[in-house]
Parts: structure tokens; C-alpha cells; sequence
């Protein structure tokens, strides 16, 4: 067999392994700065431009998804169930675009991507195993929070970041540039941050922290087999 047509026949077969697209719905919300995602529910975010909310299912099926929109938050989440009804729920995929988002949190599994974040105060949240990536941030005081076997990870620029993990939970912000960090961790969580100036970091039960950066300004306080590292 021809090079070419080892090549076809590879490319043809990995058309015939995709998965076949799912089925979108578009949900008309009223204008949002803050996300609020849960129970397993994947999200997409873009900013700067007009405000969209795509929900992608492979069935077509929407029944179990709730989008709504109110006092500035887009909520999704899942209705409750109830008896023989709470097994196996539907996978859907959100995509969001908004003008801008100073809040997202994200809880019981859910994960949130997104690039592309400017704001004075952000504040970003993850809990019970869920997931958050977001890159290209740019922002004056960043409040983060990350508990329960969650997971963070960011990368961009700030002034300030204050950071907060717990109970398992992961804070991955070795590439968020910021001036100052504080920091506190506890129960075998950990934070790894950057810093250039100031850090004030408090770990306990076994959490820790490690940041670069070698900032002139470090204070402190360990117990309960809680550790700090600060490096160039």
C-alpha cells in the first residue's frame, strides 16, 4: 500500500471513530458577571463580547439542565430528584459568552474553562472535586477558594491574590504573576503562586504552599506539619 493511501485509509478511519455531534439549545438570559456552575455540568466561558448561553447535549435531551439568569448570575445546575430517579444524569456541554465576569464558582464536580479575564476585584471558587482553568488574566485583587478535593489552575497577571485551599484541593498559580500573595492552606491542600513582592502565608495540617518570585517581603506561620517555601 502507497504512503497516500496508508494515510487515507488512517484519516478515514478516524472519521469513522468520532463521536457523533450533539444536539445544541440556545437559552435567552438576561445580561450576567458571575457564573454559578454545579453538579457535573462542563463550562466554556468568553468574554467581551455579546452575552450567549449554548447548551450542547448528546440526545437533545434539556430536561435535566436549569439555566437561568438573575441578579447578575447565570445559575446552572441540575433539578432535583428524587426515589428511584437520583442514577446515572445527562452530560452537557455549556458554552457562555458575556461583555465581562468578576465571579465564577463552580461546585460538586462541575469544571469551567475560559481564557481571557479583566477585572479590579475577581473572585473564583471551586469545591467538592470540581475543576477550574482559566488563562490571559489580567486584574487588580484576585480572591480564590478551593476546597474539597477541588481543583485551580490559573495564569495571567495581578496586584493581589488571596488564596485559600483546604481539605485536599489544589490552587496551581506558579504562572499568575502577581505582586503580592496571601496565602492559607490547610489539610493536606496546597498552593503554588508567584509573587513578586509581599507574601504572608499560613499552612497547617499538612498544607502546603511554595512560591516563586523571591519576593523582599515574607511573613509566616506554620503548624501541625504545614509548610512554606519561598524561591527565586
Amino acid at each position: 500500500m502507497s504512503p497516500r493511501l496508508a494515510l487515507a485509509t488512517l484519516v478515514l478511519g478516524t472519521v469513522l471513530v468520532l463521536p457523533a455531534a450533539g444536539e445544541t439549545r440556545t437559552y435567552d438570559v438576561a445580561d450576567f458577571d458571575a457564573i454559578d456552575v454545579s453538579a457535573g455540568i462542563e463550562v466554556t466561558f468568553e468574554t467581551g463580547v455579546s452575552t450567549s448561553v449554548i447548551v450542547e447535549n448528546e440526545d437533545g435531551d434539556f430536561d435535566d439542565i436549569i439555566v437561568e439568569s438573575k441578579n447578575g448570575t447565570l445559575t446552572l445546575k441540575r433539578p432535583r430528584r428524587m426515589g428511584w430517579g437520583r442514577g446515572q444524569r445527562d452530560s452537557y456541554s455549556v458554552s457562555v459568552g458575556t461583555e465581562r465576569l468578576s465571579e465564577i464558582e463552580a461546585s460538586s464536580g462541575s469544571r469551567v474553562t475560559g481564557n481571557g479575564l479583566s477585572s479590579n476585584g475577581l473572585t473564583l471558587d471551586v469545591s467538592s472535586g470540581a475543576e477550574m482553568t482559566i488563562g490571559g488574566i489580567v486584574a487588580g485583587k484576585v480572591t480564590t477558594s478551593a476546597s474539597s478535593g477541588s481543583r485551580m489552575e490559573l495564569e495571567g497577571t495581578c496586584d493581589t491574590m488571596v488564596a485559600d485551599a483546604s481539605s485536599g484541593s489544589s490552587i496551581a498559580a506558579s504562572d499568575f504573576i502577581c505582586n503580592a500573595l496571601e496565602a492559607d492552606v490547610s489539610s493536606g491542600a496546597s498552593i503554588r503562586a508567584h509573587a513578586s513582592d509581599r507574601v504572608d502565608a499560613e499552612a497547617s495540617s499538612g498544607g502546603s504552599v511554595r512560591v516563586k518570585g523571591a519576593p523582599a517581603n515574607v511573613t509566616t506561620d506554620k503548624s501541625s506539619g504545614g509548610s512554606v517555601r519561598v524561591t527565586g
